[in-house]
Order: structure tokens, then C-alpha cells, then sequence
């Protein structure tokens, strides 16, 4: 609460909401009122005290909101709210009359004194939800009235909480009879007819017989063959059934069922029979899926004919080992419930369904709550449903461990707990941590571990033998903490409550470290090698000191969109790292979001039943059939240029680029988030060449939908790609005072992206009213107040992703998606007001560094909207015809960028040029000439620091500008760029002058920054000077490109 005396001049703005209402109405006494802020503060006094002079102020960017209980019964016909005087504030207004369901009565504004809306509606609690204010991002309101007539002295209390323990329901009885072998495989069987009849439908169950038969391994196998005139599929278990069918569907019917990228299902009129007998046994114990994030940034919002569908395309792919984090809020609520929390103070603490993925990583509490009442009943019942689906197929959940993460408000209820602050992350502030062990005083990581693991068996059962949990993931505060006790400690209370129990623990940065590993019964514990596509840290780390790991394709980050991969390594590596290991246990998928590049996500798998390494080539062609249910010469062409551009072998790095069309406005823009990067790294007019190729078999499979979901990608990527060569081409227009070439080209890039926006509106999956809309009905019988606040989730994660502080430590667009509604909405209104913002600096003369936009008020205030009404149907429009126009009208060859294209070239002096080091190159890869080359994917880099480059412009040139170019692959937070540098050039007097100097700033930067200089230059001398080495220890001294632009003639 923030209380202001000193305004006693103060004017108010007020807004009445009123309606006709008898003359005995009268206004609320404040003492009948009781107002409590978003955190369950009580702000009454600022705001009842009819003082204009004093305020409330929200502490937060985000739960601006009043509760405001009548301790009563109203019918109420007015409510005055009075804002600072010049601002404008939008507000929701919500009304209950049990305290449980919040219907919305009024969306209003005050803009001028006296606004008036009428309003009737009977309530014992309002609810004030500020969504935007003109004058910052937090919520500020003066003061509050009420005026109606009283029904009731009491009102109804909010009913408590109420969720059965699993041993009462029908699902531990089901669980039960499995226990029972015959029962069990006959379950089996009948739920693989079952997966027939959603996969194919009921009329094609009798053309199969399933089989369960014991594996003479003891891991996963399946065989396939025709007898009696059917398809007869045996294996011990459902997912080898399940995989078995796949492999059938896939090599003779040509189906190829995925719910996240679109199934080909359509069946042939023939139905070959297999040839021979197939045998498949995968030499792995595990086959694993998900990675925290994918909770939150694909399933956010799922319901269960949602998770139905992956469970069945999991299943078949082979997983036996998945992440499972739904329905876990309730295993907190009845643990907090023991240790002085009240249900509506763990509601407070948890997040909103958006943030689940960093809540159980021990990165944020609270953001985008509260929950519901209703929730925790629905998604246990949920869990539930999915831990009995996945028991059937042989899948075993992976729950959330417990490492001592507790609310931060949990010292003052339990005042003998010690706990550790955990400081903050990305700009949210963690939840602390119990100590693990402690030297005096009351253990309370054991005492509320117990209570956590006691829990978890009596919400979901004994159906799970293994735990994930990470201390300190992404940072954190260990203190004095002795990391091998710690992992001592940590498994020691898991294995007290499961003596079978086995750790799953994430290698992800420095985690775990060699101390840590060695404080592991290492029987108990599995390492996921989380980045093993791109940075397979079980070659360095010695096998995580020999402790049992599985190999992990990450691949995807923030469900962010683009074509990109290395099928070549998962072909070659994995049964290479299989063959020269002796604790690779298995392989999975711990890709942060799921839903792009089909293709790779099977090969993965596939790759599960493969001891030797395959042909990748081979591979992605039987892929091809069975992904169009044909074979296509045409199409195969266009993979093969797919591969070389964007699914080429890149050296460090397996992850889309960002679109420049996501990115936040600005000059020097080489990103949308600000852990990768948007500068494409293959030949983009090579890659637009797949588009012709699949319109020309348009009218071969245009009926079939993952062709239909497949050429709006690909025209998707070719816009994607072109965006940013105009965004260059009308900066570059810009910069040299070449107006009208700016106002032609920023034209046609807004354009673009409308054009864009067109494309993606012909896919359901490429929409953001699908998002929004599954938010909004996550949930049976959700109220007005739930529905707003799960869009605001929504909006929020793909867009500023959280607080203002969030977006600004690096958050902002670290999930852009390319989706309609989005591309067109946010994402071209942040254009159009960047553009309009440079035509008016030119008009007026403005210097470029004096061009500042305040984004995030501008972005908040559509993440807070709601009911825009943004489309769940496609448009209709003709997909072939916007991909013609794509390649008409913005191809990367396009005749008006060819200026552009040859004026880069022209414009660098140091092209070519000679340079020289006074230190020692890494090696020949990194030598000096590779600065100067115009090819920013090679490097210079020296031995030690500092290291300087002169180059030598062979006369004295006319310079306007130089440009630094590091590392394009700056990709996540161990790699930004960090270093600091300075800049010098020497004029035609032969002295030497210092134009930039950033010595000591080791701050994160753009891959590419602009030193302004302009002038005259024979040399230009670049001193890279130092690093954060705390980021990036070993760091080298390297740039990618120098360029020193030429002066227009």
C-alpha cells in the first residue's frame, strides 16, 4: 500500500456506475466495507476515507486488483472510483454473491468527471480489476464508494475445498486389479483396439490382432506380420503394441498420425499385408519425454481429449518415461495446509497455469494467479485420468521432487524454519528455500519433505518410482550449504518414502556439478543429458562421473517457430554414444515447447529401435510417404534443399531463428528474444526454392491436411525470412536520409506482415484465437473472472511473458509465436508505431540516439484486453494463392532489395582488406582475414585477452559508421555476448583517436553494434578488452565481421 498526503490540490476524476434505484439507497459506510489488495492485504483506509489526497497503489505491474467485501448482503446501484487527476484509468468490474464465482458487469474508463454507467446487481463481494493506466504500469486509485440497499447482514462463505484421497477412488481400484496379470494384458489389448478406433476408426479394429507375449530382454520390443488375413502385432507391453501399429501405419499404410503438427490419416483403398515377420527391440530401458517448460508453453491449457491424443501419438513413438507435473498444485495445497496455510493463502502462492514450469523449478511463486476453487479438483481428477491412461500403456509418471522450496511468507508461520532468500530470476522473485541440513535448531526440510512425499502417495497413489527435482536451477542462493549433503539429504528423504525411488536430475548449465554427483547413490539417480543434440556435456563430464544418463534432444525454446534441425546427428550420434557408453541408458525429447518440426521428433524416437547408425537421407524420404501418404519426387527435391539450408549440421547450435516480424522495434534489431538470434545462417533464396516445389503438387495432395499444415509453414518461414531483408533494407533507407526508398520499403514490410497474417489464418495451429480459447475453457464451469485471468496468461507468456521487470531483464518475446491474430495485432502495431515513429524524426530533424518508444506500456495494455474475439476457424482463404503472392512480391530477390543487397557490399570499406593481430589466433580456423571475409558464420579469435585487429583501409576513406559483429549463435544464457571493446581510427595525419570506448562494459549486447563515426579513416584499430567471466568463463577474444561502412557520395 502507498499512501500520498501531499496532494492537497489534488482534483479527482470519478466514474459512477449507476442505475435506478430507490431514493432510500444509500451510500456504504466504510465501516461495512473491508477492501484487501491482490496479496490479501487490507488497503481499506486509502481508499474508503473520501480523501482525494490519499491513494492505493498497487505493488505490482501485474494483480492490479481490489476485493472489496461487503461484509453483507447489497443490492447495489452505484460505484464511484476516483483516479489521479489527467489519467486515464481502464477497469474491470466483476461481482459475487457466494464469494466463489465472479460474474463481470462493467468494463469501464474514467476519462472525465462524472462518467456515469448504469448498473443493478446484487452482490456481497466486488471485485475492481485495473487494466491500464496511462500513467504507469502499476494501478492507482484515489478513492472508492458504494451506494445501494442492504438485503443481508451475513453472506454466503466460500465452501471448502474438498478432493477425495486416491485410495477412495475408482482409480485405485482400477489400479488394483492390475495387479493381476491376465487382467492387466487383457486391458492392454482391448485400450490397443481402442487406439485403433481413434487413430483409424472403429470400422478397421478387426483388421488387427494384439498380442501381449514376455520380452526375452526385459525392455521394449515388438514384431509385426501377417496371420489369419490379419495384421498381427505382439510385444510385452501397451507402448510396444502401440509402437508396433506406428510402424505399420507408417511403412505400409503410408499414415502418419501427430495431433501437434497434423495427422495424415488418410487410409488407402488397399491394405497391403506385412511382408515376412519384422522384429524391433530397443536396446535402451528408457525412451523419455518433456522438459519442465513444455508444461507451460504447450500444454498450458490442456484438457484431456488433449492430453488423450499425445498420450496415444507418445505411446506410440515408444515413451515409457514422461514428465508429469498436472494436478501437483493439490500435493502443495494439502502439504502447505499443515504448516498454517490457509486454502486461499496457497492460492495466492501458486501460479497461474501459464507458469507452472518455473513454479516447480523453484523460479517464481504467484504470477498469474490466483487459482481457482474449482481447480484442484479438476485437474487431480485429470492427473488421475492421465496416470491410469499411461499405467495401461506402460508409461510411468516422472513427479516433481521436493528440495526444500516453500512460500515466502513460510518463516513467519513456522518461525523455527530456517530458510535461505533465493534472490531473483529474470526478474521474478524466487520462493525460498528450507535449509537441507541444519547445524541447531528444528530440521524442517525433513519434517515438511515427509509431509510432501506422504502426500503425493495420498493424492495420486504408489504408481511412481521416480522424482525430478532441481536445487538451485538457474542460479539461486546455496549459501553455506555443503553440496554433496545436500544431495545426500535430498535423495536420502526420496528413498525413505520409496526404497525403489529414482532421481531424475537435469544437466542443464553447470548442473549438476562433479561435488554434487558425488554426494548421489548413483543406482538412484539418472542424468538427462538435456542438450545432447547441440551440447552433448556426457562427453565432457566423463558420463556425469559415471552415474546412468539419457541422451535428450532439446532442440525447441519457448514454443518459438521456424524451420530448423540436424537429422544427421540424431541418425549418427545417438547409436554412436549408445556403442562407446556404458551408462547411456536412454534417449528422449526435453524440448522446452512441442509442435514443430515433425520430422525430427520421430526420428528420435525411431531412433530408439536402432543399435547402428542409419541414413538420414533414407530416413526423411520413407518419412516424406508416410507424412502425404505418397511418394513425391518433388517433394523429396524439396527436402533435399531443406536439409542443406535449414537442417544443415551447424556447429553449435539446433533451434529455429527468431522471426524479425516478433522482434521489438528498434535500430541494430538482430532478434525477437534476447537469447538468440534472427540473422539465418543459410542461403535464404536457396530455401525459397522448396516453395515452388510444393505448390507444384499442390493438386496432388492438397486434400491431405499435413500437406495444408506443411505449406503454410514453409510459406510462413519464406516471409519469416524475407522480413528481415527488409527491415535492413528500409533501416539502411533511413540512415542515408533516403526517404522516399524508407516510406517504399517500410510499406512493403508492413505489408508483409499482413501478408503474413493472411497465411497463417488458413491453419487452426498457426492461430492465436486457438491459444487464447483453450485458456478460456481449460476448466468446467469457469466464471467471467477465471476466463479474464487465464487469457491474461495467455497473452502474457507469448508476448512480455511476465512484469515489466521480466520483459526487460530478457523475458520479453522469449516465446513469439508466428500466429495469426498476433502477427497482424501486436505484432504489427509495435511496426506501424516504430515506423510512424521514424517518419516523424525525419520530418523534425530528430537525432537518431533521441528516439525513444516506452514499449511495454504499449504491449501490457493488450496483454491485459480481453474478448477481442480473435478467430478459432480458419479464414478460408486460398493457401496456394497467398504463397504465390509470397514468392511475387517478397522474395529475398526481390528487385527493390537488389540495391540494398549491393550497396552493403560496396559500402564496406574493410571487405577484403588486409588486418593484422599482435596476439596468437586460436588456430587456423580463426584467422584474421576471416573478420574481413562479408561471411559472418567464420570467426576471428586470439589465444588471450586483450586482443586487437587493425585494419587497413588502403587509403583515407570517407567512413559513416563501423559495425561489430559477433558470434550469430549468442543462443541462450550461456552464450551473449559480454564483451567490451573499444574502437579507434586513425586519420590521414596518421594520429590515432578513440570514437567508442566500452572498455569496462560487459554488459549483454547485440550480435551486431553500430559505433557512430563519421568522417574521414586510413586504419581502424578494434581492442576486444575483456569479458563477464562469471557469464562465460571461457570466453575467447573473437568477432565475426568488421565492417566500416563508406559515406554516401
Amino acid at each position: 500500500m502507498k499512501k500520498t498526503t501531499g496532494w492537497l490540490s489534488l482534483l479527482a476524476l470519478s466514474i459512477s456506475l449507476v442505475c435506478n434505484q430507490a431514493a432510500a439507497s444509500s451510500r456504504l459506510s466504510a465501516s461495512a466495507i473491508r477492501v484487501m489488495d491482490a496479496q490479501g492485504n487490507n488497503v481499506s483506509q486509502p481508499l474508503l476515507d473520501n480523501n482525494p489526497a490519499t491513494q492505493w497503489q498497487s505493488k505490482l505491474d501485474y494483480n492490479r486488483w481490489l476485493e472489496m467485501d461487503l461484509k453483507g448482503t447489497y443490492q447495489l446501484s452505484e460505484l464511484q472510483l476516483s483516479a489521479p487527476l489527467n489519467t486515464l484509468t481502464r477497469f474491470d468490474v466483476y461481482s459475487s454473491e457466494d464469494g466463489v464465482t465472479y460474474r463481470k458487469i462493467a468494463s469501464a474508463k474514467t476519462g472525465k468527471p462524472n462518467d456515469r454507467l448504469p448498473l443493478n446487481v446484487r452482490a456481497s463481494r466486488l471485485r475492481i480489476n485495473i487494466t491500464d493506466y496511462s500513467a504507469g504500469t502499476k494501478g492507482v486509485v484515489n478513492d472508492i464508494s458504494l451506494t445501494g440497499d442492504k438485503i443481508s447482514d451475513t453472506a454466503p462463505m466460500p465452501p471448502a475445498i474438498r478432493v477425495a484421497d486416491y485410495a477412495t477412488t475408482e482409480w485405485a481400484k482400477r489400479h488394483e486389479r492390475r495387479q493381476n496379470t491376465a487382467y492387466r494384458q487383457q486391458e492392454v489389448i482391448s485400450e490397443a483396439q481402442e487406439l485403433v478406433e481413434r487413430v483409424l476408426g472403429a470400422q478397421y479394429q478387426n483388421r488387427f490382432t494384439f498380442t501381449v507375449t514376455p520380452s526375452s530382454t526385459g525392455k521394449d520390443s515388438f514384431t509385426v506380420k501377417a496371420a489369419d488375413g490379419k495384421i498381427s502385432i505382439s510385444g510385452p507391453n501397451g507402448i510396444s503394441l502401440a509402437s508396433g501399429l506406428n510402424w505399420y501405419l507408417k511403412n505400409y499404410l503410408h499414415v502418419n498420425y501427430d495431433p501437434l503438427n497434423v495427422s495424415n490419416q488418410v487410409l488407402p483403398a488397399e491394405w497391403p499385408m506385412p511382408q515376412g515377420i519384422t522384429e524391433k527391440a530397443t536396446p535402451y530401458q528408457y525412451k523419455y519425454a518433456l522438459n519442465f517448460c513444455t508444461p507451460s508453453y504447450t500444454m498450458a491449457f490442456w484438457r484431456w481429449h488433449d492430453y488423450e491424443k499425445f498420450l496415444d501419438w507418445a505411446a506410440m513413438n515408444g515413451v515409457n518415461l514422461m514428465l508429469d507435473v498436472v494436478g501437483q498444485e493439490e500435493v502443495q495445497r494439502r502439504m502447505l495446509n499443515q504448516f498454517g496455510y490457509s486454502d486461499n493463502d496457497v492460492r495466492q502462492y501458486l501460479p497461474g497455469p501459464a507458469y507452472f514450469g518455473w513454479f516447480y523449478m523453484a523460479n517464481m511463486q504467484s504470477f498469474g494467479g490466483p487459482l481457482p476453487q474449482s481447480w484442484f479438483a479438476q485437474r487431480t481428477e485429470l492427473a488421475r485420468k492421465i496416470h491410469d491412461r499411461m499405467e495401461v500403456y506402460g508409461i510411468t509418471p516422472v513427479f516433481p521432487g521436493f528440495a526444500g522450496q516453500v512460500p515466502d511468507t513460510f518463516a513467519a508461520k513456522n518461525p523455527q524454519a530456517q530458510v535461505i532468500d533465493q534472490g531473483d530470476w529474470v526478474g521474478f522473485v524466487r520462493p525460498p528455500m528450507l535449509r537441507t541440513y541444519v547445524k541447531q535448531g528444528e530440521d524442517y526440510f525433513s519434517k515438511v519433505a515427509d509431509v510432501y512425499y506422504q502426500t503425493l502417495k495420498t493424492t495420486f497413489g504408489d504408481i511412481s518410482h521416480y522424482y525430478a527435482v532441481d536445487p538451485f536451477h538457474e542460479g539461486g542462493n546455496r549459501a553455506d550449504l555443503d553440496m554433496v549433503k545436500v544431495a545426500q539429504t535430498v535423495q536420502n528423504k526420496m528413498l525413505e518414502h520409496d526404497k525403489d525411488a529414482v532421481w531424475i536430475i537435469q544437466n542443464w548449465q553447470e548442473n549438476p556439478t562433479d561435488t554434487f554427483l558425488n554426494g548421489l547413490k548413483k543406482d538412484h539417480a539418472l542424468i538427462l543429458d538435456l542438450y545432447a543434440d547441440n551440447k552433448p556435456n556426457h562427453k565432457i563430464r566423463h558420463e556425469f562421473n559415471n552415474t546412468p544418463w539419457i541422451w535428450n534432444m532439446l532442440h525447441a525454446f519457448g514454443g518459438r517457430m521456424g524451420f530448423s534441425g540436424m537429422p544427421e546427428v540424431l541418425a549418427k550420434e545417438i547409436p554412436q554414444s549408445l556403442a562407446e557408453s556404458k551408462y547411456m541408458k536412454g534417449v528422449g525429447v526435453t524440448a522446452e515447447s512441442l509442435g514443430t518440426n515433425p520430422m525430427l521428433y520421430e526420428m528420435l524416437y525411431d531412433m530408439a529401435w536402432e543399435k547402428s547408425p542409419i541414413s538420414s537421407t533414407a530416413y526423411i524420404n520413407r518419412w516424406l510417404t508416410s507424412r502425404y501418404g505418397a511418394r513425391s519426387p518433388e517433394i523429396e527435391q524439396a527436402w533435399d534443399i531443406m536439409v542443406k539450408t535449414a537442417y544443415h549440421r551447424r556447429k553449435d547450435r539446433q533451434r529455429a531463428e527468431d522471426s524479425i516480424i516478433d522482434a521489438k522495434p528498434g535500430f541494430g534489431v538482430t532478434r525477437a528474444c534476447t537469447y538468440y538470434t534472427a540473422l539465418i545462417d543459410y542461403d535464404k533464396a536457396k530455401f525459397e526454392k522448396i516453395l515452388p516445389l510444393y505448390l507444384s503438387v499442390y493438386d496432388l495432395f492438397k486434400d491431405n491436411p499435413a500437406y495444408q499444415h506443411d505449406l503454410v509453414d514453409i510459406t510462413r518461414q519464406v516471409l519469416a525470412n524475407a522480413s528481415y531483408e527488409y527491415y535492413r533494407a528500409f533501416e539502411d533507407a533511413w540512415m542515408t536520409k533516403d526517404y522516399s526508398a524508407f516510406s517504399q520499403l517500410s510499406g512493403k514490410f508492413l505489408r508483409l506482415i499482413k501478408l503474413q497474417d493472411k497465411v497463417l489464418s488458413t491453419r487452426p495451429e498457426f492461430m492465436l484465437g486457438t491459444w487464447i480459447n483453450s485458456a478460456r475453457t481449460m476448466l468446467d464451469g469457469m466464471d467471467d473472472w477465471t476466463r479474464d485471468q487465464f487469457e491474461f496468461n495467455a497473452r502474457a507468456m507469448v508476448t512480455t511473458w511476465g512484469t515489466e521487470q521480466a520483459a526487460d531483464a530478457g523475458l520479453r518475446d522469449y516465446s513469439n509465436r508466428q500466429w495469426q491474430g498476433l502477427t497482424g495485432d501486436f505484432y504489427y502495431q509495435r511496426w506501424a508505431t516504430w515506423i510512424q515513429t521514424l517518419k516523424a524524426a525525419a520530418a523534425t530533424g530528430q537525432k537518431q540516439d533521441a528516439i525513444k518508444v516506452s514499449w511495454f506500456p504499449l504491449e501490457y495494455r493488450w496483454v491485459n484486453q480481453t474478448g477481442n474475439g480473435y478467430p478459432t476457424q480458419p479464414s478460408g482463404r486460398d493457401i496456394r494463392q497467398l504463397a504465390q503472392q509470397a514468392l511475387a512480391e517478397f522474395s529475398v530477390t526481390s528487385e527493390d532489395l537488389r540495391p540494398y543487397r549491393e550497396s552493403k557490399d560496396k559500402r564496406n570499406l574493410a571487405l577484403n582488406k588486409p588486418v593484422f593481430t599482435h596476439g596468437d589466433i586460436i588456430n587456423a580456423e580463426f584467422s584474421t582475414e576471416r573478420v574481413v571475409d562479408g561471411q559472418p558464420s567464420t570467426l576471428w579469435g586470439n589465444k588471450t585477452w586483450p586482443a586487437d585487429l587493425i585494419i587497413d583501409l588502403q587509403g583515407v576513406q570517407k567512413v559513416d559508421g563501423i559495425e561489430l559483429e559477433f558470434e550469430q549463435t549468442a543462443e541462450d544464457m550461456r552464450n551473449p555476448v559480454v564483451s567490451g571493446w573499444t574502437v579507434e581510427i586513425q586519420d590521414k595525419q596518421g594520429n590515432w583517436r578513440t570514437i567508442q570506448d566500452k572498455s569496462k562494459d560487459f554488459s549483454q549486447k547485440q550480435v551486431v553494434n553500430a559505433v557512430p563515426y563519421k568522417g574521414e579513416a586510413q586504419k581502424v584499430r578494434v581492442v576486444l578488452t575483456g569479458a563477464d567471466f562469471k557469464l562465460r568463463p571461457d570466453l575467447k577474444p573473437q568477432l565475426a565481421e568488421v565492417r566500416v561502412l563508406a559515406a554516401a557520395q
